[in-house]
């Protein structure tokens, strides 16, 4: 009897331990720094609306795609689709689908922007709706962006706080 009592409490602590080590999410990265720089091209500018002489536009949806790499993610190519006001300099509605260097694993990031003094974007990102290796991301942070001369492609730079 004294031999199968403390077998009894062994086994229920090691039961309890295994019970509770199944309980916790197992994350890859949490609450983690992660930056990164991207290069872009725009794919679309559809005019939404114009001035009152027809020709100059006051608002568009822009498409963007292209690719870089994220600290703790790793390689990514993205495609992002926003509502701009040209006036205010003001992004809206933005959808963007990172994907990793499998298709199997992606996130969506969804914000809004606004120009800053110094010409540069700064995008306000919130991270989700991931798949794959990416099924449990969330997160938020900023992405500035920076346009080329002819505003047809440029860069970018994440400064996000992630866990998946």
């Amino acid at each position: 009897m004294t031999f199968i009592l403390p077998w009894i409490s062994f086994v229920m602590i090691a039961s309890m331990s295994v019970i509770s080590s199944c309980s916790k999410d197992d994350f890859t990265i949490e609450n983690k720094a992660v930056t990164g720089d991207l290069t872009f091209i725009r794919t679309a500018f559809i005019p939404l609306s114009f001035d009152s002489t027809g020709l100059v536009p006051l608002s568009a949806q822009i498409s963007m795609e292209g690719d870089g790499t994220l600290s703790d993610i790793g390689d990514v190519h993205f495609e992002t689709t926003f509502k701009i006001d040209l006036v205010l300099g003001m992004g809206t509605d933005f959808v963007t689908t990172y994907t990793g260097s499998s298709p199997a694993d992606s996130f969506s990031s969804t914000g809004t922007s606004q120009v800053q003094p110094n010409g540069s974007f700064l995008v306000q990102d919130n991270l989700g709706s991931g798949t794959g290796k990416f099924s449990k991301i969330s997160g938020a942070g900023t992405t500035t962006v920076w346009l080329n001369q002819a505003q047809d492609a440029g860069t970018a730079t994440m400064d996000w706080t992630v866990t998946y």
